[in-house]
């Protein structure tokens, strides 16, 4: 039986400078990827632009925020006046109505301190189709913000006769 040695026709030394190239431009090719690779953030997580805050918003007028959860939607919101934004992050809601009314509810008791009666029904609030619920003392108007999918990022809710 031949010895292993006799049946490669490389030298060892060159199997081992070889291996050693092959590390050596495997940890350069990691290290680029690491300093100089794309911005993986900026693919995974596009931008969504928030619905309410406009650039000419000063502290001084935000009067609440906020960061809670409703099952396993959490979501930051912020009141200014009878207005108020919720975003939802890691999950976003799905198409689903019962989900849309109960994190709409939840929103409204969290925010303005007021639980909602009854189910929502449509109306016009400007030139745009509201969802409309009522408690008993206020009409609140929420207007979701979907992505392409129908899942909805964030809610606009406007507190129309307070």
């Amino acid at each position: 039986m031949k010895q292993l040695d006799e049946l490669n026709p490389m030298p060892r030394w060159a199997m081992i400078t070889l291996a050693g190239l092959i590390v050596v431009f495997g940890a350069v090719a990691f290290l680029y990827v690491q300093f100089y690779g794309p911005d993986k953030t900026a693919v995974i997580v596009p931008p969504v632009k928030t619905p309410f805050i406009a650039a000419s918003a000063k502290p001084a007028e935000i009067e609440t925020t906020g960061e809670t959860a409703f099952g396993p939607f959490q979501y930051t919101h912020t009141r200014r006046g009878n207005t108020v934004v919720a975003l939802f992050y890691k999950n976003f809601l799905p198409r689903d109505d019962m989900i849309f009314l109960g994190a709409s509810d939840h929103v409204i008791k969290t925010a303005f301190g007021e639980q909602t009666i009854g189910s929502g029904s449509m109306m016009d609030y400007g030139n745009i189709k509201a969802i409309k619920m009522k408690s008993k003392n206020h009409t609140f108007a929420i207007v979701p913000f979907k992505e392409d999918t129908g899942e909805i990022h964030s809610l606009k809710i406007d507190c129309v006769d307070c």
